[in-house]
């Protein structure tokens, strides 16, 4: 089964907002290191960026303590570099510190940032293949969704997605329906019925009702998909032909299972 876990891309910025003059008496210095970190990430020099990024932690630790929230996102900044370079266990352990003093403090823009980070946490595992972890992550981050984007129901349906899409990695394939229904009205409602996403969620509804031995119905999202992909010039596209591969692939189970039922009832001898 394809799933649609959404990713967050690295959040790795320029960071210059360290203004203390006990640290740094000219803040040129600050920028050009921020700005040296920043540019070894976008050559793909993890080492270095993780280095000056480490650094700026250390300095912003020395400068707001411990459980300031400017800490946590240097934290989770590291964190994307760790990922980047391989360092899932280093990564998951930096977010997981971030989630913990982002949690400390009550506000809308913290919840909005423990939302991402607990999404961000549940894609680790998932390239962990701890599904469970995922879940937990994802379920903990739907709950602040529905709180602070509740008249966005498109923030909301991806957050819908995620958990669909784990449990069906999971085979929990009829609970992971549900999921996948809310996300596709939200999806419709908010961008229309002629939306790539709602052709992607029409993909990944039939791939778990298929999963569920319901073909007539997955052929059925798998030919909206098609119809929509087809609209949006999506002919030669990857989505496009998987759409297409697993509307065959319904339609033939369907066939064989009504072939299958004709021969069994049948008088003339050959059941």
């Amino acid at each position: 089964l394809h799933h649609y876990v959404n990713r967050l891309p690295h959040k790795v910025r320029l960071d210059n907002d360290i203004r203390s003059m006990s640290i740094f008496p000219n803040d040129k210095v600050m920028k050009g290191l921020t700005q040296s970190g920043y540019d070894a990430f976008a050559k793909e020099d993890f080492r270095l960026a993780i280095s000056i990024y480490g650094h700026i932690l250390d300095l912003k630790v020395k400068q707001y303590g411990d459980l300031h929230c400017k800490v946590a996102d240097a934290k989770m900044r590291l964190a994307y570099i760790q990922e980047a370079d391989g360092n899932n266990n280093h990564a998951i352990a930096l977010k997981a510190a971030a989630l913990s003093i982002y949690k400390r403090i009550s506000s809308r823009k913290n919840r909005i940032k423990i939302n991402d980070v607990l999404t961000s946490i549940g894609n680790s595992y998932v390239q962990f293949g701890d599904l469970p972890q995922a879940l937990d992550c994802y379920r903990e981050s739907l709950e602040i969704t529905e709180e602070i984007y509740g008249d966005q129901p498109l923030k909301v349906s991806h957050a819908l997605d995620n958990i669909g899409s784990i449990l069906a990695l999971m085979g929990k394939y009829q609970r992971a329906t549900g999921f996948f229904e809310r996300a596709l009205d939200m999806r419709e409602d908010a961008l229309g019925k002629y939306s790539v996403l709602v052709a992607d969620t029409k993909v990944a509804l039939g791939e778990v009702l298929f999963a569920c031995d319901k073909e007539e119905i997955a052929a059925l999202a798998f030919r909206d998909a098609v119809a929509i992909y087809n609209w949006n010039q999506y002919r030669d596209h990857p989505k496009m032909m998987r759409a297409v591969k697993n509307l065959k692939l319904a339609e033939s189970s369907t066939c064989h299972k009504g072939f299958k039922e004709y021969i069994v009832k049948s008088d003339d001898g050959y059941s």
